[in-house]
């Protein structure tokens, strides 16, 4: 009996959570982990983004390929897979298991960080040139 309980239960919050989506725009569960949310929701459209191949290229990677459009567009290609992987990655980090000495670890850690936080420099940087 409790069994049902607790489902029915979840079943409540989830068509709460539901209707916020629907009148608010977000849940409640995505402001507890913002973060999160805002990397769950960007993966799809900007793995999309990726394989559509943007028909332009943000003014300043332009400007430094001086009318190469072909290189600005590599540049720009490979600046959006950096930005995808920090967010596919975001809650990927290395744990303590598999590393024989926590200094291993550690050092796995700072360059998944190193690696992740270039990729959401790059988002802030370019975040009003995403469209296509």
């Amino acid at each position: 009996m409790i069994k049902y309980y607790y489902a029915f239960g979840r079943f409540l919050t989830n068509c709460k959570y539901k209707l916020q989506i629907i009148f608010r725009g977000y849940p409640d569960y995505a402001v507890y982990g913002l973060d999160d949310w805002i990397a769950d929701c960007t993966k799809k459209p900007l793995r999309r983004l990726i394989e559509n191949k943007p028909s332009g290229v943000p003014g300043d990677i332009a400007d430094k390929h001086k009318g190469d459009i072909k290189a600005a567009g590599e540049e720009w290609d490979e600046i959006l897979k950096k930005i995808l992987w920090s967010v596919e990655n975001k809650d990927k980090e290395p744990t303590l298991e598999g590393y024989k000495y926590r200094k291993a670890w550690y050092n796995a850690y700072s360059k998944h960080q190193k690696r992740q936080q270039e990729g959401f420099v790059l988002l802030g940087k370019h975040l009003s040139s995403l469209w296509d």
